[in-house]
This record gives structure tokens, C-alpha cells and sequence, in this order.
């Protein structure tokens, strides 16, 4: 049980960006492709670009990647608790990627977002865009694989 989610992101007028704004303090990167998770029960909440659904009691690996061109950091929200113990980040510009292994509940299905942090600076983290020389839009991955 497993899903492979993605943003796709470019700077040129009329191309696609799925993250063309600064991620806010406490707001989510988007991962809005596939629209449905072949791969297994990991789906994403029906309507969000950024929310999936974790069936319960399960162990999971999370991994994410986001290039961005800005100082930043990353969290995953598990049923809207930030996990410490996963935020990354990086000084500069450049790719973030976060590993982590977390646990859902026995009962109830979890939902979990790849979120800047609610303490984050003020203005937001920005995700880098294909521009100038990148001639295909850059991506952004979100991988969970169910463990146990």
C-alpha cells in the first residue's frame, strides 16, 4: 500500500504551476497529481490538492522533496499536529527532503499535510519554478508507504 503524489511547478506564462504562491506559515505544499491513487488505500482527501487519508493503525514511511528559493522548513501535520521530530529545512535555496516513519491511530483513518510550520517566518516559503534555461517544470514529490 503505497502513493505517489506530485506538484508540478513553472515559471513560464502559461505553463502549469501547482504551488505559484508562497506557502504560508501553517499552510501545506500542494501535491495535486494523480487525482487518484492507484497503488493502494492511500487517497487523498476527496477535494484537497493537499490533504491524504492514512488508514488507521498502520506504520508508514513518509519522504518528500520541494525545491525551493528561499530559507524554509518543512513539517508533516499528522490530524493537525505538526511532528517535530520531521521538520527539515535548509539555510538557502535548494531542494528540502524529509524522511520520517510515523504511526497513525488504532481507530478513525488519520490525514496527514506536508506543511511550513506554523512558527515559520512571516512572507512564506516559495517554491522553486522552471525558468530561463529549465525548459520542463520542476517537481515536487510526496511518497507514503504503508509499513505494517
Amino acid at each position: 500500500n503505497f502513493a505517489d503524489c506530485y506538484g508540478l511547478m513553472s515559471g513560464e506564462p502559461g505553463n502549469i504551476n501547482d504551488n505559484p504562491d508562497a506557502i504560508l506559515p501553517g499552510d501545506p505544499v500542494q501535491f495535486p497529481s494523480p487525482i487518484t491513487n492507484t497503488y493502494g488505500s492511500i487517497q487523498r482527501v476527496v477535494g484537497s490538492n493537499s490533504m491524504f487519508v492514512l488508514p488507521p493503525g498502520g506504520v508508514y514511511e513518509i519522504t518528500f522533496q520541494v525545491t525551493v528559493n528561499n530559507a524554509g522548513e518543512l513539517v508533516v501535520v499528522l490530524n493537525g499536529t505538526e511532528l517535530l521530530y520531521t521538520v527539515v529545512g535548509k539555510p538557502g535555496s535548494g531542494t528540502i527532503v524529509g524522511m520520517s516513519i510515523i504511526s497513525t491511530p488504532l481507530s478513525g483513518d488519520s490525514i496527514i499535510s506536508i506543511n511550513n510550520p506554523l512558527t515559520a517566518v512571516a512572507g512564506g516559503l516559495k517554491v522553486d519554478e522552471a525558468t530561463g534555461a529549465l525548459t520542463q517544470p520542476l517537481s515536487c514529490h510526496l511518497i507514503i508507504k504503508q509499513l505494517k
